[in-house]
């Protein structure tokens, strides 16, 4: 029962389980694919103070209509030029790393991490219009928000991930559909993070990316 406590304990706490280090490039906005401009995300009411994202559903390869929605905020330019007036190391730059975020559930989508917790907007109690976090994790790195598995949040299909393998399978499928479209990413420090059930998520797909 200790062991079981323990664990549990362990999962709800943020995890930094993947990272993966291809060399450092040009900031991936220099970068994008042809069919990123399709994603970007133009101004939104009372939210004047975002840097640029991009958002939307992409299909998982292999699937009729399966979808993962994501939304992607570049690393704030402000927090990169503080960062490189001090002792500058190559690869150190918020523009060089990118933070994947996964909330758990199963079934929570990770916008609620994105308006509740560490995105770049967040909404202060009961209040309908954003505000900006000023302890927004795209301050440090471009930051990438997934829903997944498929159901949950804005990511649809006919096929829901009905076990941890499958939602696996269907999220690093979709990975590398996302990076044809984001191919500067492919070439950044990335750090796989979530919370709660995600612990389950992150550990099983840095596990398949190791010996795939």
């Amino acid at each position: 029962m200790a062991t079981i406590i323990r664990v549990s304990l362990f999962v709800r706490f943020l995890l930094v389980i993947f990272s993966s280090h291809a060399g450092c490039t040009q900031n991936f906005v220099t970068s994008l694919g042809r069919n990123a401009s399709e994603y970007a995300v133009g101004a939104l009411p009372n939210a004047a103070f975002l840097h640029k994202s991009w958002a939307g559903p992409i299909l998982v390869p292999n699937t009729t209509n399966d979808e993962l929605f994501f939304w992607l905020f570049q690393a704030e330019t402000e927090t990169e030029n503080l960062i490189s007036a001090r002792v500058h190391r190559r690869c150190d730059r918020p523009a060089d790393k990118t933070l994947v975020w996964l909330n758990g559930g199963p079934g929570c989508s990770s916008l609620d991490g994105l308006t509740k917790e560490n995105g770049p907007l967040h909404f202060a109690g009961n209040q309908s219009i954003p505000s900006a976090n000023p302890y927004s994790w795209n301050k440090l790195a471009n930051v990438l928000y997934v829903d997944q598995p498929i159901g949950t949040g804005f990511a649809s299909g006919n096929d829901p991930a009905t076990t941890n393998a499958i939602a696996t399978q269907d999220f690093i499928g979709w990975l590398k559909a996302f990076y044809d479209v984001f191919p500067g990413l492919l070439s950044q420090n990335t750090h796989l993070m979530g919370e709660s059930y995600a612990g389950i998520y992150v550990s099983l797909r840095a596990l398949f990316e190791r010996w795939n």
